[in-house]
């Protein structure tokens, strides 16, 4: 019981932090890449983004990995890990060939959620930990989606240079907040 508990807490902490930090790098994508790398490799923006979306799902999935462990289910850790890498390869052959780049990409994301799916299919009792953590940590949730609605709202009413600064001071607090909310959450165990 307190193991699901647990799980829920710091799943629903990864979210949000995978939710910032992909909002913050989906946003500034284009600044950032001009800054970093110059203009001539803004062709790579949409990849970059879509890119973004596939790691936090990973990260996500890290959870699931290591909380299904944990309850001593190894062997379904090893099975799923396998049907990831077969959806895969078999999506790879069919959307690479007529997406590109963007077919290995979306390859990856659908074989992340299809993981997530199965890691995840005995939800049982998680779903309401996982309720529960949500009401607990609803301040959290609030002031996260205020903070980014108020990056996306500066990125397109004021200078870009500015509303940048700006941004990375909301991300930076945001990050220092989810920090500390993880500790909190490991000193209660």
């Amino acid at each position: 019981r307190n193991l699901n508990s647990f799980y829920s807490r710091i799943m629903l902490l990864m979210l949000m932090f995978s939710f910032v930090l992909s909002s913050f790098v989906i946003i500034y994508t284009d600044p950032f890449i001009t800054l970093v790398l110059g203009t001539h490799w803004l062709s790579m923006s949409n990849i970059i983004k879509f890119m973004m979306i596939s790691s936090s799902l990973a990260a996500i999935m890290n959870v699931s990995v290591v909380y299904n462990r944990a309850i001593g289910k190894p062997k379904k850790v090893a099975i799923v890990s396998y049907v990831q890498l077969g959806v895969f390869i078999f999506l790879c052959l069919i959307l690479v060939r007529s997406h590109g780049t963007f077919g290995l990409i979306f390859s990856s994301i659908i074989s992340y959620i299809i993981s997530l799916f199965l890691l995840n299919v005995q939800f049982n009792k998680k779903f309401l930990y996982f309720i529960n953590a949500i009401k607990n940590n609803f301040l959290l949730i609030v002031i996260l989606m205020v903070f980014t609605f108020l990056t996306i709202l500066m990125k397109n009413l004021i200078t870009i240079n500015v509303a940048f600064y700006i941004s990375l001071f909301l991300f930076s607090m945001q990050i220092l907040y989810l920090i500390f909310t993880f500790k909190k959450q490991g000193e209660r165990i």
